[in-house]
């Protein structure tokens, strides 16, 4: 497949069985690397799933829709818009309560495919001098539904908010910008984080054009609308609306958005890019967490020469 894949050369999955849902459906597209995964899940109206764990860290953008999610004992109602995150480890569930679908993009670190029904039906993106397997591959465990109805009760009664930290509001969640030098245009970024990685939503101008440049971590990619020119080390990668793409760790990349329209697209790195460096970077913990971020990754700043290769495709 290489660093790329297409909307329509992903599978559709359902990595749910029927008898852990309690009504509806979902339908998902998800791709991995070696840190992480990024899934599109598209839940019907009326989707409701059994409590259940993970052994990773879940960070979450609600692209459409209303979504309840619940985590332990506490319930949150998600709209268009907000981000949200899971603990790794802790119990957790959703409940499309309204009349539409939600779609719903996911990272999971590590990446969510040890079950290997899941794992089959997802899409690796790994270059050819690459190995290909993840560094662990945890897998969804589902428990007993005896303190769901409880807890959703207390939940849908009330306002959905016991408690914000875990959840950012999309509105609320100040505007970042780019931190690489730009040969034109501009981006701005709404930056999520949690103890494992990131989740950050940019929007790049048309004409934006940013230099080359490395980050030391995994970064997968989603492009919610628009299109953008993305080149990996001597490679032009077109993406169009609904494309994913993988840039690994250290390699030289730089974007440019040749089209009339701004680009918006989700990104997901792990380790976190350093927050402290960024203007807006919103943590998204529990009020009993104490944040534990592994060693932040930076941007480096490589040669403008790289983008010789441009020429190339013009």
């Amino acid at each position: 497949m290489g660093l790329m894949a297409r909307w329509d050369e992903v599978p559709d999955s359902t990595p749910i069985a029927k008898e852990d849902l309690k009504g509806g459906e979902i339908s998902t597209k998800r791709l991995y690397g070696l840190d992480s995964s990024i899934t599109v899940a598209m839940r019907s109206a009326g989707y409701h799933s059994r409590p259940h764990i993970h052994n990773c860290e879940q960070l979450n953008y609600l692209a459409e829709g209303e979504l309840w999610v619940f985590v332990e004992e506490k319930g949150y109602l998600l709209r268009q818009g907000d981000y949200f995150r899971v603990p790794q480890g802790a119990a957790h569930w959703a409940w499309n309560r309204g009349e539409t679908r939600s779609v719903l993009i996911e990272s999971h670190s590590p990446p969510l495919i040890g079950k290997p029904s899941v794992r089959a039906k997802s899409v690796g993106l790994f270059h050819q001098n690459e190995h290909g397997v993840p560094r662990a591959m945890p897998q969804t465990i589902f428990l007993s539904d005896d303190v769901a109805k409880a807890v959703e009760a207390r939940s849908v009664n009330g306002d959905g908010e016991p408690s914000r930290s875990l959840l950012a509001r999309g509105d609320e969640v100040p505007s970042g910008r780019q931190l690489v030098n730009v040969l034109g245009g501009g981006m701005s970024t709404y930056f999520v984080y949690g103890n494992d990685g990131n989740l950050m939503v940019a929007t790049r101008v048309a004409g934006y054009h940013s230099r080359p440049h490395v980050h030391d971590c995994e970064q997968l990619n989603y492009l919610q609308s628009g299109e953008l020119w993305v080149f990996v080390e001597d490679e032009l990668y077109e993406l169009k609306a609904g494309d994913f793409l993988r840039i690994p760790t250290m390699a030289v990349h730089w974007a440019w958005n040749r089209g009339q329209q701004p680009s918006v697209l989700v990104e997901v790195h792990i380790p976190c890019l350093d927050p402290y460096r960024r203007q807006g970077a919103t943590g998204l913990f529990g009020p009993s967490e104490t944040p534990d971020l592994r060693t932040p990754a930076r941007t480096i700043m490589v040669a403008d020469e790289y983008m010789k290769v441009e020429a190339r495709y013009l």
